[in-house]
Order: structure tokens, then sequence, then C-alpha cells
């Protein structure tokens, strides 16, 4: 769970470092919500989208989320990318943090590259120039990395060669023909690891897992990627949020914090008085079908106040940054809102209390 926790961190904590750069913005640009980035002029790109294709080179971070993502041209920084499918095909000359349902790198990563995701597959051809942290079900790793490797997963496949450590937490772990690991290797597991003909390993320092612990072996993987694809999700719902309704978004949030005891009161009675006439009706005859329509809109409604309340914790933020007299609305401070809204669920009762007091104050509509 360490391990998992710290790969959460370690991509969380880029995002508000991209808030603070300076780049260029890429949204859909049509009702499909697909991004295709053939060719530009690119310092930091940042893009989301429900597709999204970065053909063209970028010259420092790339950031891109989307329900299938594809990298087509190099990064001249660190990427950072999430979303359903994810294919690199192209050069990063920094850090990659990704995250996804599958993904697939088949093109060089000069320094660490992190991965929490369902299928991974890294191949031969997607060498790593420093350390390699992975998360998830089925991993296959056939490329060669200059530093440590350290994996939590299901099934782990290894057929290249390792200069540094190796830490792995597995159902069940294979070293293919090509494999050779220089550094000390450490394996937890139900069963040994298997070495193919052909492979070159050190000592495998290995340790039975007892059969009944066998269904939690990459669950913190899961859930690492499934806090991590929300966050992109609520990410890219406030975003899209903003751009369509940005003068409205900025009204309801000002109100909020020039009135908040007004907007609290509001707030309480649709949490609370509301959902308990819903149920009220649901047991009635003549009231059923009125409750049914209340209750979905309710739900959505209260979806609504939670992209709200990361929109004002965000521009909160930025006024404190800043030490404006006004609330400050931006790109970047909505980005803010939602990661702190994200590590404020992470907080027991604090951090709760927190989420819940921001989102009464946010159902006034």
């Amino acid at each position: 769970m360490r391990k998992a926790l710290f790969l959460l961190a370690g991509i969380v904590l880029l995002v508000p470092v991209v808030a603070a750069a300076a780049g260029q913005i890429v949204f859909p640009g049509n009702e499909s919500g697909s991004v295709v980035i053939s060719q530009g002029d690119y310092d930091d790109l940042y893009t989301v989208g429900g597709s999204v294709s970065v053909g063209s080179d970028v010259r420092g971070d790339l950031f891109a989320a989307g329900g299938e993502v594809t990298i087509g041209g190099a990064v001249g920084q660190d990427l950072f990318a999430a979303g359903g499918h994810i294919n690199v095909t192209k050069a990063v000359t920094g850090d990659a943090r990704i995250a996804g349902g599958s993904i697939s790198i088949t093109a060089p990563v000069n320094e660490d590259l992190l991965i929490a995701g369902g299928t991974i597959i890294v191949a031969g051809s997607a060498p790593v120039g420093g350390d390699v942290r992975v998360g998830g079900g089925s991993i296959v790793l056939n490329s060669d990395v200059k530093g440590s490797v350290s994996i939590q997963g299901g099934e782990v496949y290894i057929n290249g060669m390792i200069a540094g450590p190796v830490n792995i937490t597995s159902e069940k772990l294979t070293f293919g023909p090509q494999s050779n690991v220089a550094g000390t290797i450490t394996y937890f597991g139900p069963r040994p690891a298997v070495v193919e003909s052909g492979a070159t390993v050190s000592d495998i320092h290995f340790t039975m897992r007892e059969l009944h612990k066998k269904k939690g072996t990459y669950a913190p993987a899961i859930f690492t990627a499934g806090l991590f694809i929300a966050l992109i999700a609520k990410l890219l719902a406030t975003l899209l949020l903003y751009k369509f309704f940005g003068r409205t978004v900025e009204t309801v949030a000002t109100t909020a914090y020039t009135k908040p005891w007004q907007s609290l009161g509001l707030g309480f009675v649709g949490v609370i008085v509301f959902p308990v006439s819903v149920l009220i009706l649901l047991i009635t005859v003549f009231g059923f079908y009125i409750a049914m329509i209340a209750g979905l809109w309710f739900v959505v409604a209260m979806l609504l106040t939670g992209i709200m309340a990361a929109i004002f914790v965000g521009a909160l933020v930025f006024k404190w940054i800043q030490r404006a007299t006004e609330l400050q609305f931006s790109w970047w401070s909505l980005v803010a809102g939602v990661v702190v809204c994200g590590a404020l669920k992470l907080i027991p009762v604090v951090g709760w209390l927190a989420l819940v007091t921001a989102l009464i104050v946010f159902n006034i509509d």
C-alpha cells in the first residue's frame, strides 16, 4: 500500500506544478469531443477530450487526458497522461507519469517511468533511462532499464536488461529468455518465479505469501488508478463546465463567497430536506414518478455542486496566493481546486467535513 500511495502522490503532486506553469491549453473543437494536434509550435501543452491525438513535438511538458490518448510527437520534458487507452509512440526526454485502463509504450523514456493501470506493455523499443515504478493487473516489461524496478501487479513478465535492483509483488512472475538482471531480486508471491531458458538473473530472494492473501495482490494498484482516473474525470468536467458557462459559474461562486451563511442555509435545505421529501413521495402511490424524476435531478445537482465546490476552492486558493480582494478565476485555479478537493477526500474527518460544507454551500439552485 505504501508504494501504491507513493505512486499516487507522485502523480497528483505534479498537477499543482502544471497549474503554475505557462503553457497552451487545447480543448475539443467539435461535438465529438476529439482533439487532434498534427502540427504547431508548443513549449508546454495541456489538452483534454474524448479522444486526444498529439502528433506535434512539444519542447516542454505535455499533459493529455481523454478516453483514448495517443502521443505521436516527441516530448522535450515530462509527460503526464491519463485515460482509458494510452499509446506512447515517440520519445520522452524527461519523466513519464501515466495512468489508464490499457497502456502501451513503444518509445524511449529518458528518465523515470511511473505507471498505474490495468494492462500495461512496455516494448523492447522503449528503454528507460531511470527507475520504473508500476502498479497494475497484467504487466509486460520488455525494455531495458538503467535504474531500479518496483512492480505490484497480477501477472508480471520481464524480458529485458535491468541494471538496478528489482522488487516485485505479484501473483505470477516470469523472466523471459532475453531478460538480464544484474541487481538483487526481491519477490513476494504465492509461488516461485519462472525463469525461462536463456534468462540471466541474480539470486531471487523469494518470500511466499499465503494463498488467502492472493485476492489483495494488486488491489492497491486498482485503488490508485481508480482515484487518479476519478480525479482526471472531474478535472475534465470542471474545465468544460467553465468553458461553456464561465460567467454563470463565477457569479454562483462569488455569491457563495459574499453571502456564505445564506448559501449555507439554502444548501442545508437542499441537501437534507429535499432527499427526505423524495423518500416520502416514494412510499406514496401517486408520488412515485415525481420522486423518481426528482431523485435523478438531485443526483445531477449533487454532481454539479461537487464541481462548483472545486471551482470555489481553487478561486479562493489563488485569491490567497495573489493577495487579491476578490476570487481569482482561471484555468489554473480550476486545476488547483480539483486537486485540493481530491486531497481532502484522503484526510479522515477534517477533510470530509470541509467537503460536505462546500457541497452544502453550493447546493442552492
